[in-house]
């Protein structure tokens, strides 16, 4: 061979090296101002742990929501649906890989989520949370399964998901992305992380997980062990991290923290059994109609003289107002992501509409016509209990005019939420 062409040759590969570590570089520790904050991390304290449950006792969600996504109850849900199963078999002549059980250890028929594709990309799950520290520093986790398996019929898409966490605003605190999510011809689990940090005004958190794939032939995948934990700064612990085991792959690949020890079984035990959810009647549907005597004007101060005891004892915070056009105005209160058996009462303008109502996937109906003669409409949700978890959230969502508006609500024992409709100015 020319020795011309081997010196090219070999000057190009090098060349070719010398980008790839750049590249490694410059990501690894130009682009990641947590880098060392995140390796001085110990991450012991699990705050939420989302692994679906059991056959027996399962961790459900309220997911009706979602635009693209519908719930089945097939080992094997086709295009657009989800299904919370323990096992999946001979999915489409054998094109999904078979998964004889879920990724969570140390369960009896534990259950997992898996996901058919939608033929447009959107979220396949949300789920509002609460109770996070301001500016303290958390890590996000989950496992994940591409179940497409090497060598099916068609060249399967790969999944490529993004986690997205939001403050109760709209405010976006961090983004993840998996990259792209690749076959397996047997199952394996590969755990993706990223860190975050806890906003200072506002402990309540939407966590919404998008498949940003188009639909298709393959882009499905399995999901389970969705966890959030605290970090500690390993000056405050005594006892060392473990290290990180090989099939663990960061979704953000600017932070690499470390593995924290794995939790003891007796733990994740309780913590499971905390998370169970309660069997809620799915036929606890209110349909209100209502009808009051003209307010006169919007700013109007309410006489505090005869609000009721629920509504002076504790703070009212408004959380949204929503001005539109005159006309029935639809309001739908479901329970928010886990089905914890939270129940609430609602008041409007001051008068007490619904009365210790369960909140579920089924939703709690109210119809109220905006006019001239009653142009403003104030609904006050007060927190009856806190479910299992706390504190009591919910999901409300407004139909008006051919426009949809979802409203995340929390309350508790010392705050109600408020939301305000209002006519316009014409």
């Amino acid at each position: 061979m020319n020795s011309n062409l081997i010196y090219k040759q070999l000057n190009m590969f090098n060349t070719k090296l010398f980008r790839l570590l750049f590249t490694w570089l410059l990501s690894t520790f130009l682009l990641s101002p947590l880098w060392a904050q995140n390796r001085n991390c110990h991450y012991k304290d699990t705050i939420f742990n989302f692994n679906f449950g059991t056959e027996s006792a399962p961790q459900d969600f309220n997911l009706n929501t979602l635009k693209n996504y519908q719930r089945a109850y097939d080992p094997c849900p086709v295009d657009g649906y989800f299904s919370f199963v323990s096992h999946t078999a001979d999915c489409f002549t054998g094109d999904w890989i078979k998964l004889p059980e879920d990724h969570t250890g140390n369960d009896r028929k534990g259950r997992m989520m898996i996901v058919n594709a939608s033929n447009e990309p959107g979220a396949f799950f949300t789920i509002l949370l609460n109770g996070f520290k301001h500016g303290k520093v958390y890590e996000f986790s989950c496992w994940l399964l591409n179940v497409c398996r090497i060598n099916s019929t068609c060249p399967p898409l790969p999944p490529d998901l993004q986690i997205n966490l939001t403050t109760m605003k709209g405010k976006k605190l961090a983004s993840f992305n998996t990259g792209k999510i690749r076959q397996s011809y047997d199952p394996v689990w590969k755990r993706y992380f990223g860190v975050f940090t806890a906003p200072d005004s506002d402990g309540s958190l939407l966590l919404t997980l998008v498949n940003s794939t188009s639909g298709g032939c393959g882009n499905d995948f399995a999901i389970d062990d969705i966890i959030l934990r605290e970090c500690y700064p390993l000056e405050e612990v005594t006892d060392p991290p473990v290290p990180v085991p090989n099939e663990v792959q960061s979704i953000s690949k600017t932070q690499t923290p470390s593995e924290p020890k794995t939790e003891d079984p007796k733990n994740l035990e309780i913590l499971n059994k905390n998370l169970q959810k309660k069997n809620i009647n799915t036929d606890l549907k209110t349909t209100t109609k209502i009808k009051i005597s003209p307010t006169i004007k919007i700013t109007a101060p309410i006489n505090t003289t005869a609000m009721p005891e629920a509504l002076l004892k504790r703070k009212n915070e408004l959380i949204k107002t929503i001005d539109t056009d005159e006309g029935e105005i639809l309001i739908e209160l479901y329970d928010n992501g886990i089905i914890d058996g939270d129940t609430v009462s609602i008041f409007h303008n001051n008068k007490e509409i619904v009365t210790r109502a369960a909140l579920s996937a089924s939703p709690i109906r109210i119809i109220v016509d905006v006019n001239k003669a009653d142009p403003i409409h104030e609904f006050i949700m007060v927190a009856e209990n806190l479910g299992s978890i706390p504190p009591n959230t919910s999901l409300m969502v407004i139909t008006h005019h051919n426009k949809r508006e979802e409203v995340f609500i929390s309350s508790s024992e010392q705050q109600n939420a408020k939301i305000i409709i209002r006519k316009k100015d014409n």
